[in-house]
This record gives C-alpha cells, structure tokens and sequence, in this order.
C-alpha cells in the first residue's frame, strides 16, 4: 500500500493533483482511493488531498501518517506527521519557512519554475512525484490527457517535472 498526502493552499491545484494520481493509479490496474479536505476560504486556504493506492481494495482509507509527502505552501507542515520515515518532497521557495529541519526533504524549486515557465505547480509536483515510483509517467500522461482542459500545457509540467 502507498499512502501520499498533497499539501498547500487554494488556488494551486492540490485537489485535482489528487484526482489524477487516484486515476493514474487505476489506469495501473489498481485500486485508489482520494480524499480532499479544505480551509473555510474560497482561495488562499489550506487545501489537502490524501491519495491511498494499493494493489488490494482499500477497506480503510483514513491514515494518520502517510509513506509520501507533497509540501506546497508553509502552511502544510502543520499536516505532516512525522512517524516512521516518511518521503518528503517540498518547494524549496514558499515552503522552507517552518520546515522541519532534523527529516531528510527532497527540496524542489516548482514555484520558481511554474512562474519563470508559466508551468502549473501542481503537475510539476506530480511529474518529479513519477520518479519515485508511485504511478507510471505514462499512466499520468494518459491521466492528463483524459481530462480534456489545458492538455498541453499540464503535459509540459508534467515532463518538466519528472525531468528535475
């Protein structure tokens, strides 16, 4: 079982970068499970997506702690439990500030790419994510493609992404 929590503010895409991966994951021929939780605000707010893929049914898709972490804003360290070992993947630019400093982060410049290339943050996030082995690069590709709405571009991040 891989258990991913996507973190960061409204506005930035977590939600559907939560789908994808859930839909990537059955492509596979596997199950998903996707659960999305967001701030009171309309934008700016926090915004969470808990992903649970496995090769069985999922009988509980409530977790606490998670294999996989997607740190997009500061505001998302607060939702990062830190149990075990998990993999932790960040912005190296709106994230750093109230990082936890004694866990390994795999640091990543997105915002600074998705600004300098008019890239979305989220897939740009999800393409690196590819590299880690979660859900295939092809599976995401033919997940990106499914949905019809900025096609092109969301495949650009994504291969900007898996290409950091």
């Amino acid at each position: 079982m891989r258990s991913i929590r996507i973190l960061g503010i409204g506005g930035q895409g977590i939600a559907f970068s939560g789908w994808l991966l859930g839909y990537a994951a059955t492509l596979s021929g596997l199950y998903a499970s996707v659960h999305h939780s967001y701030g009171a605000e309309v934008r700016g707010g926090t915004v969470i997506s808990n992903i649970i893929i496995d090769e069985e049914p999922i009988e509980n898709p409530y977790r606490e702690d998670f294999d996989t972490y997607i740190v997009l804003h500061s505001f998302g360290w607060k939702n990062v439990e830190l149990r075990g070992d998990p993999t932790i993947i960040a912005d190296i630019d709106i994230a750093e500030e109230e990082a936890p400093m004694n866990k390994l982060i795999d640091w990543k410049p997105f915002d600074k790419i998705a600004h300098e290339e008019e890239l979305p943050i989220n897939i740009l996030a999800l393409g690196y994510l590819c590299r880690k082995g979660i859900v295939s690069y092809e599976a995401l590709k033919t997940a990106i493609e499914t949905r019809g709405k900025g096609v092109e571009r969301n495949l650009k991040a994504l291969d900007r992404g898996y290409n950091l």
